[in-house]
């Protein structure tokens, strides 16, 4: 399991320097990092191991469109975690989401607090209550107030070390 996990990590960090820089997770990083993570469990898993590869690279797909299409992660998201759940397994990619969405949510809350748009937070709760409500399903329209956006990188690489340290 070491060279998926150095792999991984190398992986991780083109994504989070590309992220960071550029707000853009490029076709040319995920490609290869899907098709190593096939190239590798197929051949030292055999079928076995594709299926682990195909499994890990669809679930992580599978939730990141639920997040893309609520308007809340880019495409290039919904790829990286394609690519991570082929390199490393179903498992990994969805604790991985998880915590990376508790990271988000807290980096959100701490930009929040540093801007001090304390209007933002006296309206969440009320959106949380309202949620189960809603006769549509969509992003909710930010039009009007200036859009709460940073890198989701950011919060993808403390929620991928997290998953290794739980999962160890």
């Amino acid at each position: 399991m070491k060279f998926e996990l150095i792999l991984c990590a190398v992986f991780l960090l083109a994504a989070f320097y590309t992220d960071a820089l550029h707000s853009i997770i490029p076709n040319r990083l995920t490609v290869p990092a899907v098709l190593a993570g096939l190239t590798f469990h197929g051949w030292s898993g055999g079928w076995d191991g594709l299926l682990f590869a195909l499994a890990g690279m669809a679930g992580g797909i599978a939730v990141m469109l639920v997040l893309y299409a609520l308007g809340a992660v880019g495409a290039g998201d919904v790829k990286l975690f394609g690519a991570l759940g082929a390199l490393i397994g179903l498992q990994f990619t969805l604790y991985s989401i998880m915590y990376s969405i508790l990271y988000a949510g807290l980096i959100g809350v701490v930009i929040v607090l540093f801007r001090r748009e304390f209007s933002r937070m006296r309206r969440m709760p009320l959106a949380v209550f309202q949620l189960p409500f809603m006769r549509k399903w969509r992003p909710i329209p930010m039009q009007r107030m200036k859009q709460l956006r940073f890198p989701f990188m950011y919060a993808v690489l403390p929620g991928a070390w997290t998953a290794y340290f739980y999962l160890q």
